[in-house]
């Protein structure tokens, strides 16, 4: 079955990692609403960061907050936003953009990577391209440097592949 839609992926600008940086949070429309979102905590100047997922980013970034370690490395947020969203999907871009920026080399993650599992869903098919786009609108906004041809023609990401499921 062929089918597709349009992309509307939505990455903030970055905000303040701390109680004053989640008043602006809670206004992004994704948390407002409470709508499945993916996170990108960062300390550019240590190029650390986390990645993570929510469908209540306001009360997981809330206790992030209160995590000492986190709160002591990581200074900024960013929320990714998009209409095509659910909580499969969130996963799944999690998982990637985990596997894709371990390897790409921009930042040391401080998620686990051990538990990276690739998942089966309701049209699985049709959401590949929403990694992509996510993918794209990291580097458009400088995030990350390399292309997802880059980073998986590394041998880094070759040899660190998630265990299917």
């Amino acid at each position: 079955m062929s089918m597709s839609f349009e992309l509307s992926i939505d990455v903030s600008e970055f905000h303040d990692f701390n109680k004053q940086g989640l008043i602006k949070i809670q206004q992004n429309p994704w948390v407002r609403n409470q709508w499945p979102v993916v996170y990108f905590i960062r300390n550019e100047a240590k190029a650390e960061a986390y990645v993570g997922e929510s469908t209540n980013a306001a009360s997981r970034i809330a206790n992030h907050l209160t995590n000492p370690v986190k709160a002591s490395i990581f200074n900024q947020i960013s929320i990714i936003g998009c209409d095509k969203f659910n909580k499969s999907v969130t996963l799944d871009i999690e998982s990637n953009l985990i596997r894709y920026i371990s390897s790409e080399g921009t930042y040391k993650l401080k998620n686990g990577n051990d538990g990276l599992i690739v998942r089966n869903y309701y049209q699985r098919e049709l959401y590949k391209d929403l990694f992509k786009e996510v993918w794209k609108k990291l580097i458009d906004k400088k995030i990350i440097t390399k292309s997802l041809k880059e980073v998986e023609n590394s041998d880094l990401f070759k040899y660190s592949r998630p265990i299917p499921r």
